[in-house]
């Protein structure tokens, strides 16, 4: 928990608190005079019915603006009305305290995570942006702002399919390194790793490599190799050494 700066003294934070009409700056001033106390986050957050995290937001937030960044900022900008009322969501944090009503768990940012093949990061992120900036905010702005050309043109990505359907210029499989020098030769072009990778992920290729051989099972076939060779290439008439 950060330590709270003195911008008042504990009986003045009380105080504020205490007479403060507004339910979101009371309970902002509620949070600060608590951690000045020296409660921990859980526990200003079991007592102000909110999250440890929005706690440790709200102390940072005195910190740097002092008592006055506390108040409720929507009376002078209201903006759109709250989805929930103060009621309506004490029950849905008491509702949270059981077991959703079809058993299980109640589903968060990992389970969104799973349907949408992304990471709950990612899923936070996307909330925050949509919260911030509204639905404009979730289209894909590469539309407007297509970035770096690739690295490719579509004829040379092309041939590189392609040359990828037959075995590489010195056989075995085809791999990063074999695949760059390829492009450099036929191509001209010098390119990192990362481009090639990408490029065999979006055609649905996936790189092979050849499977390890156990030391113990590659000198067991070397020696199986030597005799039937032996065997194989004996003269008629001739007998093996003893």
């Amino acid at each position: 928990m950060p330590q709270v700066a003195r911008h008042l003294t504990l009986r003045e934070l009380e105080r504020r608190y205490k007479k403060a009409k507004d339910p979101v700056e009371k309970t902002r001033f509620q949070a600060v005079y608590h951690a000045a106390k020296g409660l921990s986050a859980k526990e200003i957050a079991r007592i102000t019915l909110q999250t440890p995290r929005w706690v440790h937001a709200t102390v940072r937030r005195y910190n740097l603006l002092g008592p006055e960044a506390l108040q409720d900022g929507r009376h002078s900008n209201p903006g759109a009305r709250p989805k929930l009322t103060p009621e309506e969501t004490l029950r849905v944090l008491q509702a949270l305290e059981g077991p959703p009503p079809d058993g299980g768990l109640w589903t968060g940012p990992k389970e969104i995570a799973r349907i949408t093949l992304q990471t709950p990061r990612w899923v936070h992120a996307t909330v925050r942006r949509y919260n911030l900036l509204g639905p404009e905010a979730l289209q894909d702005g590469r539309h407007s702002n297509p970035g770096a050309r690739p690295k490719l043109t579509p004829e040379e990505t092309l041939r590189v399919l392609q040359a990828l359907e037959g075995p590489p210029p010195d056989g075995g499989l085809w791999t990063g390194p074999k695949l760059q020098r390829w492009v450099a030769e036929h191509l001209g072009k010098r390119l990192s790793l990362n481009p090639i990778y990408r490029l065999l992920h979006e055609a649905g290729f996936a790189l092979r490599v050849p499977r390890p051989v156990h030391r113990k099972a590659e000198r067991e076939a070397q020696e199986a190799f030597k005799k039937n060779s032996a065997k194989r290439w004996r003269r008629p008439g001739q007998r093996g050494e003893g």
